[in-house]
Formats: C-alpha cells, sequence, structure tokens
C-alpha cells in the first residue's frame, strides 16, 4: 500500500510488485539457494548435463599483452564469489565476538566445542565403518559444514529460530569449513607451496600492526586483500580462507567522543519525553 498526500490509499498488487516483496522478504535467500541446488541436482542427471558440465568448465578472465588471467566459470564462484562471502561472515562473527553474542568466554565456547564435534566426530564414524579398506583415505571427506546452505537453511526459517541460535551455528559452520579446507589441503592435496603461506601470514602480521594503530585507509585493505587471495590461491590452499582471515584484522574503530555523543543523544530524548509528559509540547 502506499498513502498519496490526499490521504487516498493506492493499493499495490501485480506480478512484479509480488516479486519486489518476495525479495525484499528475510527468507528469499534461503528460497533462491534451495531452488537453484535442486534445478543443478536436476540438469546434472538430465539430457543436457553435457551443457550443463561445460558452462561451468566455461573459461573467463582477461588478457593484456603477454598477461593472460582466466579460470573456468566454477572456480571463479569458487575462489571469488566465496572470497567475498567468507569475508562478510567473518565481519559478522567479529561482530559478535567483540560486542554480541560471542562476546565472552560463556558464550563463544558453545561453536567452539561444536566446530570442534562436528571435525572429529564425522572422521570417527567414518573411520570405524572403513577401517581397513580403501575408502578409509576418504576419512576427511564427511567432515565438512557446507556454510552456504547453512545459512540458507537458517534464512529460510526466517523468525522461527533465534538471533542467538543463528550467530552459534553461523559461527560453528565456518569454523567447521575452515577445518575441512585445511584438511584437504594438507591431506589430500600434493602441491601445497609453503612459501605462499608464509607470505601471506607476513602480510596479516603487517595488518595486525596497521589495525592496531587503527589505520582506516580502505585502499590499503583493498590491495591486502588481493595480495592474500592471489597468495592463499597460489599456496594450494583454498582462496576462501583469505576473506575470514582479512576480515579478522581489519579495524574495528569507535569514533571520537562516542560516549558523550550517545549520553548527549539520551540526555536530549529524555527532556523531550518529560516536556511531552508535562504538557510542554
Amino acid at each position: 500500500m502506499e498513502k498519496k498526500g490526499n490521504g487516498s490509499v493506492i493499493v499495490k498488487s501485480g506480478f512484479f510488485y509480488r516479486i519486489n516483496d518476495f525479495f525484499k522478504s528475510e527468507t528469499s535467500s534461503g528460497v533462491l539457494v534451495l531452488i537453484f541446488a535442486v534445478l543443478g541436482v536436476i540438469l546434472a542427471n538430465s539430457p543436457w548435463r553435457e551443457f550443463y558440465f561445460s558452462l561451468w568448465d566455461m573459461k573467463l578472465g582477461i588478457k593484456l599483452d603477454n598477461f593472460e588471467f582466466k579460470m573456468s566459470l566454477l572456480h571463479w564462484i569458487n575462489d571469488v564469489l566465496m572470497f567475498f562471502f567468507f569475508f562478510l561472515v567473518g565481519m559478522e562473527i567479529k561482530r559478535e565476538i567483540l560486542v554480541g553474542e560471542l562476546s565472552s568466554f560463556k558464550k563463544s565456547i558453545l561453536p567452539v566445542i561444536a566446530a570442534l564435534g562436528g571435525v572429529v566426530l564425522p572422521i570417527v564414524i567414518y573411520s570405524i565403518f572403513n577401517l581397513g579398506k580403501d575408502s578409509f583415505r576418504g576419512w576427511g571427506i564427511p567432515m565438512a559444514t557446507d556454510i552456504a546452505f547453512t545459512i540458507a537453511v537458517m534464512m529460510l526459517l526466517g523468525k522461527r529460530i533465534s538471533y542467538a541460535v543463528k550467530t552459534n551455528i553461523t559461527a560453528l559452520a565456518i569454523a567447521d569449513d575452515i577445518a575441512a579446507l585445511l584438511v584437504i589441503a594438507f591431506f589430500y592435496s600434493t602441491g601445497v607451496k609453503l612459501i605462499y603461506i608464509v607470505f601471506a601470514f607476513l602480510v596479516l602480521a603487517i595488518l595486525l600492526v596497521l589495525n592496531r594503530f587503527s589505520l582506516v585507509n580502505k585502499w590499503v585493505y583493498v590491495v591486502a586483500g588481493l595480495v592474500l587471495w592471489i597468495l592463499f590461491h597460489e599456496s594450494g590452499i583454498h582462496a576462501t580462507i583469505a576473506g575470514v582471515l582479512l576480515a579478522f584484522v581489519i579495524p574495528t574503530v569507535v569514533p571520537k567522543n562516542f560516549e558523550e555523543n550517545i549520553n548527549m543523544v539520551y540526555s536530549s530524548l529524555e527532556s523531550i519525553i518529560e516536556s511531552y509528559k508535562r504538557g510542554k509540547v
């Protein structure tokens, strides 16, 4: 609905308004993820599967004179877009650690223990059923929690679950996901290049020093993020880890006189409320 200046009301209806309302809803992202997941499974097992897989293998990138950088569409999504996804999730978790649901040891210990259990228990169960078999070397496969699907399901549930539960499950999922990526890198990959990892942590150390001095120049962190992505990508470890690490070294700056300004606003509001009660407003 929309009110006009003369007081009349226009009822908005129709296909495009419904689409707009859907995308504004809290559950829209979860619905879309599940729809496209089901669609992907259907296409992968349909007569169009060759076209479907060739689409994911399509090379995209840039070429400038002798420089060329190309990756498949699948790698652009998994390595680049998921970097930003992990960065945003990392920033959210960092905020909760500083001032939110994970700000104390008692609050943060639950997702840590749950993440540890989510790593160890699947490995134990898998190992029991595969001990002595050739399939035993796949012990690292069941330990990963797909964070994108986890968040999608929580978005689908909307307000049916509390914000605290969402925060704890997100923290659990991201810790479990990072552990799985590290296991894959160090136990299943043969081409991990430690020199790139050393340089990556050197960049992180520099960013921590800049954080200590509250440097808030965004371009420094944009360039550092790009360098971190390249270093992790070249190291053989999944580059999305760089997104989480970058989120945790970006400074959280409280403006000067923040507390005084809050108190001033609070006092002003208190005066207005008192005046209203006395009939002066």
